[in-house]
């Protein structure tokens, strides 16, 4: 069995730091090695020629270096201090944009018959057209990535431990948000074997307005062939809400301390337009969220 293999994505600031933490808790949970990045998009390298002759292309070779010689004397000094106060870590500097580089290293890893986990920060998303449209780094992750990602809520919802909130997967309860999809399926699958894992308890809810829902996601979780998933059928909490609302909303009430969500990776302008519920509790959330595809 090979061990687990948990990619985070890092940015170069005290505020992200929680991010960094629970990257480490998800790999001492899982039992598996820590791989930190930070992605620096460098854009196209000078040819020869161009460097011969343009100061300006010379200047920037030169910053392009300075960028990355601070981002590796960053990522060495973090490697030191968790060595010391967390545990061993890997880190490196790629090139690219973080989503492509994540999916890269994850890519590899999945090839070697590794299993994957990323653990990124949510960023700032605020949900409006352009931003839907182009995506997050969080967002073409959810899109193009199939291993698991847990979003952590970005620093701004709490000014504690360096401007964000470090919560520890172990014990408490999972809200896991059920639509009786195969995502969802998937979702709940990998909820209860990370769960029994780390000691927490599963809580499922259903946002519908429809009578009917009850009846329908308790056959769906009855049908389960782990009797773990089977034995929650009758627990189910179906809220007249919309469902993001209803997730985040009830994730609060529970005290929480994971959401766990299918994702359907809608792309382009359906996406866009329509929405996603992934991405609406991941800007709402006060806890980290596992998204499975």
């Amino acid at each position: 069995m090979t061990t687990p293999l948990v990619l985070v994505g890092l940015e170069l600031a005290p505020a992200g730091s929680h991010v960094l933490d629970t990257d480490q808790l998800f790999a001492k949970e899982l039992g598996g090695s820590v791989h930190a990045i930070h992605a620096l998009d460098l854009g196209e390298h000078p040819s020869e020629q161009e460097l011969a002759k343009n100061p300006a292309a010379r200047a920037m070779v030169e910053q392009v270096r300075e960028r990355v010689g601070h981002a590796e004397r960053e990522l060495g000094a973090i490697s030191a201090r968790y060595a010391t106060f967390g545990g061993p870590l890997e880190a490196s500097a790629q090139r690219g944009r973080p989503y492509e580089a994540l999916q890269r290293l994850a890519v590899a890893a999945k090839s070697a018959g590794r299993e994957v986990v990323i653990v990124v920060g949510s960023g700032r998303m605020q949900g409006t057209l352009a931003e839907r449209l182009l995506g997050s780094t969080t967002d073409q992750l959810l899109r193009h990535i199939e291993c698991p990602v847990v979003v952590v809520p970005h620093g701004d919802r709490s000014r504690a431990h360096a401007g964000g909130i470090t919560h520890s997967p172990h014990g408490g309860t999972w809200l896991v948000a059920i639509d009786g999809s195969e995502p969802c399926a998937r979702a709940l699958d990998l909820a209860a074997a990370w769960s029994a894992r780390m000691g927490a308890k599963l809580s499922l809810v259903h946002a519908s307005s429809d009578r009917q829902a009850y009846r329908e996601m308790h056959r769906f979780v009855a049908s389960s062939t782990n009797p773990q998933l089977a034995a929650l059928a009758d627990g189910i909490a179906v809220l007249e809400d919309a469902p993001h609302a209803a997730i985040t909303g009830q994730a609060s009430a529970g005290g929480a301390s994971l959401s766990v969500i299918g994702t359907h990776a809608r792309k382009g302008v359906a996406r866009a337009f329509l929405g996603s519920v992934a991405a609406s509790v991941i800007r709402n959330a006060n806890v980290p969220v596992l998204c499975v595809r």
